[in-house]
């Protein structure tokens, strides 16, 4: 499966272009529509800026390997909209946070695709909204909350599915997207 132009168009407005980098609100330095990896052989930091050609060349490469990898855990007759939010939420949790995520676990095993199962799995992807604080334990973040309920909305067959709210974090804060 590939994603779609509509899904594509969905992924760029959850994420947001920013051409200057920023930390998300998982404490992770970001550029352009939610590009962590390296940007001309260097890592993101503070200042760092790209051009939008750039922008869009890091997220057309990137998106090939998580659409490539969610594909290798799709089940035939898997919908769409299905497919796209499973993207989604990887973008966004990164590779190993979905691969071991309990929503990838039933994404690649359900073989009967109906309005309960992909409740199931919305609930699933739901539990994850969660950061860490500076200075340990977890907290819920309100802009993943959104994020979840704009991939779900998304899956459950919506246009208007809600948006993120951008959070401010403070510096060093290293959080990641956990349910726990």
């Amino acid at each position: 499966m590939q994603m779609t132009q509509q899904g594509l168009q969905k992924l760029k407005k959850l994420e947001g272009t920013r051409l200057v980098a920023y930390l998300d609100s998982a404490g992770v330095w970001t550029i352009g529509d939610g590009w962590t990896g390296l940007v001309r052989g260097k890592h993101i930091h503070k200042g760092m800026r790209i051009t939008q050609t750039e922008s869009d060349q890091l997220f057309t490469q990137g998106l090939k390997d998580y659409v490539a990898q969610v594909n290798a855990k799709t089940q035939p007759g898997t919908p769409q909209r299905v497919f796209e939010a499973q993207v989604m939420l990887a973008w966004n949790i990164g590779w190993s946070g979905w691969k071991n995520s309990s929503a990838a676990k039933f994404y690649s095993t359900n073989r009967v695709w109906n309005t309960e199962t992909i409740n199931q799995l919305g609930a699933l992807m739901k539990r994850y909204n969660k950061v860490k604080k500076k200075g340990g334990g977890f907290k819920v973040s309100q802009g993943l909350n959104n994020r979840r309920n704009g991939e779900v909305a998304w899956m459950q067959g919506s246009n208007k599915a809600p948006m993120p709210l951008r959070e401010k974090v403070a510096a060093g804060g290293g959080a990641v997207a956990t349910t726990a």
